[in-house]
């Protein structure tokens, strides 16, 4: 479990297989997995090859690890929504402290296509289910390929900021995978959230989703998402 990581610490603060990890996560985010290099991230790291070797084997291994890290993150993150402090401001600096790293890392690696993080996606997914069934039941019912699609959609578009990072920041006048770029973008997200709730409400939402609605895939998807379980209307 991640518990109040500080990206700022000196670097002698950190152990010598974290200081590899993270040297390793910045290398395989700027140069990709085949780009990067084990004596690349052995002096990034300032170690010997034969260091990190020993810690982590062969460059897979090292890969796994920083896999392994995300996961990590991501489940203090989701402990932290499901017991309420995820607004607490320790909770907040505890997951600022490494999320510049983390998401360069996780975005590059959704690019090229990480074995591990393409699991995380999948279980990001299986929670966005679990969310939209147990906060939405009339909507999205259990197992309907409507909820899953809504689901895997709803990842994507929370994960392509990482992906999108570069432009967003040029966008925003920041450095990438700042803090001020990664507060930046969370108000921004806010912001089209609170206006999408509003828009959801006006009557050209209504018509333009009868009009979605009307077509003749999104039809036999609706009775597929039937079949499966329950209505699924909107």
């Amino acid at each position: 479990m991640v518990t109040n990581p500080r990206q700022d610490r000196p670097v002698s603060d950190l152990t010598t297989r974290a200081r590899i990890r993270d040297a390793a996560m910045a290398e395989f985010a700027d140069k990709g997995y085949r780009g990067a290099s084990m004596r690349g991230i052995a002096s990034a790291a300032g170690v010997s090859l034969g260091l990190i070797q020993h810690h982590f084997g062969t460059k897979d291994g090292l890969r796994a690890a920083c896999d392994e890290f995300v996961l990590q993150l991501v489940a203090f993150k989701t402990a932290a929504v499901e017991d309420g402090t995820i607004g607490d401001q320790e909770t907040l600096n505890a997951l600022m402290a490494v999320a510049p790293a983390v998401q360069r890392y996780a975005g590059r690696a959704l690019v090229d296509g990480s074995p591990r993080i393409a699991e995380l996606f999948d279980q990001l997914v299986a929670s966005g289910e679990s969310y939209l069934t147990s906060s939405f039941p009339d909507r999205f019912t259990t197992g309907s390929p409507r909820t899953r699609d809504a689901a895997a959609v709803l990842i994507a578009m929370n994960t392509s900021t990482m992906i999108l990072q570069a432009q967003l920041a040029r966008q925003m006048d920041v450095e990438p995978f700042s803090e001020a770029a990664l507060r930046r973008i969370g108000g921004a997200s806010f912001d089209v959230y609170e206006a999408i709730a509003e828009m959801v409400a006006s009557e050209m939402w209504r018509k333009l989703r009868q009009g979605v609605d009307s077509h003749p895939d999104a039809a036999a998807g609706r009775a597929d998402g039937d079949a499966a379980g329950g209505r699924g209307d909107g």
